[in-house]
Parts: structure tokens; C-alpha cells; sequence
């Protein structure tokens, strides 16, 4: 939400991202709302719709886009929490199990990311992690989630490029690094070694053929990774991005229907 200081007194209003984010539509159906004059908005100088948020109350209770139902927030929450519970007293296929039933439930990336991570640490004791998305139009990438780390990188980054994330997007398999100071495929170290990071696992979320977006995961310790655990750290990479694809078909369905009934009223 931005904010306009007006004298002594802030007002704060909601972009159209953040209407689109609540509503679960896109930003272009936004729009149409506003010029449509089903919900009323201000432009800055710049030219960018802003929304009072007592106005985005009054057009939610109107056309029923609510930010989440809480039914379905609790259903996620009790699968999530019974995820949580079972880690630590589970072996590393348990726990794979429990995630591919907990991931499906999962309402937002939020709680997808704080599940991998969860069991992630299982898998990895010690382990920094983060869980990257792949945005479908922008050509970059999205942190979901991280943990483990002293300072956190950028929320948006590029894909392509000599970083890690173009590392694993062109191998589209796991990639394996023992010691991030001296392997040449690391370009840009400044990060990693102000955060002491020694050895990491790079793995693609690799869904029908398409690239959903990256979990790194990062040792503070040199760290041969055998074999047997990168298979396993595979699966939940494969689950995670299962995971995404499936969200990601639902939330298209719900805006294509949210969409078609507004617009044709």
C-alpha cells in the first residue's frame, strides 16, 4: 500500500497490483473495473490508478472478492501445521509424504515456501535455503521464501544471466557446488561470502517440462553432496513445483470466471 502525505496527515492507498493480488485477477482486469467506473480511483502525477482503501471495502462487499475466505485459511493452516509436526520426528520419505499432501493445500507461496524449508532442513541440518518462483510473463524471478541468512537478497531478480539462477536454468538438473569461493561457474561471490556460504545445491522446480522456479540450498560447511541425497532433495524440489504449477491453473481458472462474470454485467 502506498502512501500520500497531505499537511500533517498520511492517507494510504492500494495499487492495482495489490487490488489484483487481494482479488485474485489480474491487474488488467483492474483497470477495466475502474474505467468501467465500478470502482472508483485517483491517478498520481505519474498517471497510476491509487485506491482508498475504505473504496476497496465497499467495491469487495459489492462484488464479493474477498482477500482469502477463512475457511480455506484454516483448512490450509491445520495442513501446513500437521507438516510441521511431524518433521521432527520423521525420517527424511516421511516427510517427503507428508509435504506432497501438506503442498497441495497450501493456500499461498508463502506457506508452500515455509513447508520445503521446513523439511529442507530435515534434509539438510543446518542448511540456508531460499525458494525462488519463476514469473510466467516477466522473464525474472520472485523470492518466495528464505531462511538461514543474514541479510536477504533482492524480492526480484532476473532469470537469465551468469548468476546462480542462470546456472540452474540452463542445467535443468540439480547442480551441486562444494566450495563456492574457487568454482569458476560462480561469478558473483560478494554476497556469498559476506554470508560465510560455502557449499550449496541448486535445484530447478521442473514441472511438464517447464521451469517453475529454484530452490538453493546453502552450507556454511564444505559439503560433498552424495547421491542418494541429491535424489531425495530432487523430489522435493519435484513436489514444490507441482505444487506452484497447480496454484498457479487453479488461480487462472478463478480469475478467467471472476473476470467473465464482472465484466459482463
Amino acid at each position: 500500500m502506498t502512501s500520500v502525505t497531505t499537511g500533517t496527515q498520511e492517507k494510504r492507498f492500494f495499487t492495482t497490483g495489490e487490488i489484483a493480488a487481494q482479488c485474485d485477477v489480474s491487474v488488467g482486469a483492474v483497470k477495466k473495473w475502474i474505467r468501467k467506473g465500478k470502482l472508483d480511483a485517483t491517478r498520481t502525477p505519474g498517471g497510476h490508478f491509487r485506491v482508498a482503501p475504505d473504496e476497496f471495502q465497499r467495491f469487495s462487499a459489492a462484488y464479493g472478492f474477498p482477500r482469502r475466505a477463512p475457511a480455506e485459511r484454516r483448512e490450509a493452516g491445520r495442513g501446513i501445521a500437521g507438516a510441521r509436526a511431524i518433521l521432527p520426528a520423521s525420517g527424511a520419505l516421511a516427510a517427503l509424504d507428508q509435504i506432497n499432501r501438506a503442498v497441495t493445500g497450501a493456500v499461498d507461496r508463502r506457506d508452500l515456501g515455509k513447508v520445503v524449508l521446513d523439511v529442507a532442513e530435515i534434509l539438510l541440518p543446518g542448511c540456508a535455503g531460499q525458494l525462488w518462483e519463476v514469473l510466467p510473463d516477466a522473464g525474472g524471478r520472485r523470492l518466495i521464501e528464505a531462511r538461514g541468512f543474514h541479510e536477504r537478497e533482492g524480492a526480484e531478480q532476473p532469470l537469465a544471466g551468469d548468476g546462480l539462477a542462470g546456472l540452474v536454468a540452463l542445467a535443468r538438473g540439480p547442480v551441486t557446488i562444494a566450495d563456492l569461493g574457487e568454482d569458476a561457474r560462480v561469478r558473483h561471490k560478494e554476497w556469498l561470502i559476506a554470508e560465510g556460504l560455502v557449499s550449496a545445491i541448486l535445484l530447478p522446480l521442473l514441472h511438464g517440462g517447464r521451469l517453475y522456479g529454484t530452490l538453493n540450498l546453502f552450507t556454511r560447511a564444505r559439503h560433498e553432496f552424495a547421491r542418494d541425497e541429491v535424489s531425495v532433495l530432487e523430489s522435493l524440489a519435484l513436489q514444490a513445483a507441482a505444487a506452484i504449477a497447480g496454484a498457479r491453473l487453479q488461480g487462472e481458472a478463478v480469475r478467467g470466471r471472476r473476470e467473465a462474470d464482472l465484466l459482463a454485467e
